[in-house]
């Protein structure tokens, strides 16, 4: 809101006159106005004061209060808590995203039955629909990462107070559901000997958004080791499937090494499903 807004219309809710007959036009006085709308504890808005006088007109917008959104990003989506002018956390806060309403649920409040571990979501798939829980910090709720644009996308957002139906306007970076896969691979020189059995060590790393992601969403797991021999150069290639990846533990294959091996290669695939999108990609 500027101090162009249109007041056309609308009627003020105090009005105060001040009487500067007397005094000579040289004379420069200084008047303190306080509104009395805008005073008290806890008073929260935008007031437009118009001043009327010689023919002239002057206006100012008074602020008071204000409410913003801390976001960090999840693996269920972004954790958003909503603060007030002191950085005090709002409980009963909620935002607008695309005219959806996100805030705490008020089943939330009672279900003491929610303990996961600070990395892992729990997801509960209802009529081919995915609703997850994560453990949140107090104050804060989900909103689900967007699946419109690339990357970042700039939005307007409007932040409310239920409590007290104050409301701010805001902007938000929604963001997309990112995973990125990392894996550490691992074979002792040792064991690349000609028949013996080698055992390649697979440690697993996923990101979402940069946030440290539990690797059991790592789906259809599979490990191709690819073995060329130096001599006549003969390829042989070895799969295994239905691999599960889980925190903090190593995933073990073994092949067998072949007469004069020359190279080694290891892949790692997976996929990952985007719950932002109901699990569908």
């Amino acid at each position: 809101i500027g101090s162009d807004i249109d007041l056309e219309g609308l009627v003020a809710s105090e009005e105060q006159e001040i009487d500067f007959s007397g005094n000579e036009s040289a004379i420069r006085k200084r008047i303190i106005l306080k509104p009395k709308a805008a005073q008290g504890k806890g008073v929260r808005g935008v007031f437009i004061v118009v001043v009327y006088g010689g023919g002239l007109t002057s206006r100012a917008v008074i602020r008071k209060g204000q409410l913003r959104l801390i976001s960090r990003c999840t693996v269920d989506g972004h954790a958003i808590r909503i603060v007030d002018e002191q950085n005090q956390s709002i409980e009963q806060g909620a935002v607008w995203v695309d005219g959806k309403r996100f805030g705490p649920h008020p089943s939330e409040k009672k279900d003491k039955s929610i303990n996961n571990n600070n990395q892992k979501s729990k997801y509960i798939k209802d009529q081919n629909k995915v609703q997850y829980r994560y453990k949140l910090e107090k104050g804060e709720f989900i909103v689900p990462y967007t699946t419109e644009g690339s990357g970042i996308v700039q939005k307007k957002v409007i932040i409310t107070d239920e409590s007290s139906g104050f409301s701010s306007y805001s902007e938000f970076e929604h963001r997309q559901e990112n995973y990125i896969f990392k894996a550490g691979i691992f074979v002792e020189r040792e064991e690349l000997i000609s028949f013996n059995t080698a055992h390649i060590l697979i440690r697993p790393q996923l990101q979402c958004n940069g946030v440290a992601a539990s690797v059991s969403l790592v789906e259809s797991v599979s490990v191709t080791v690819t073995l060329t021999t130096a001599v006549d150069g003969v390829t042989t290639t070895k799969r295994f499937d239905q691999l599960k990846f889980i925190d903090g533990e190593l995933t073990v294959v073994e092949v067998l090494i072949p007469e004069g091996l020359r190279t080694l290669n290891v892949s790692v695939q997976g996929r990952v499903r985007i719950y932002s999108d109901l699990g569908r990609r």
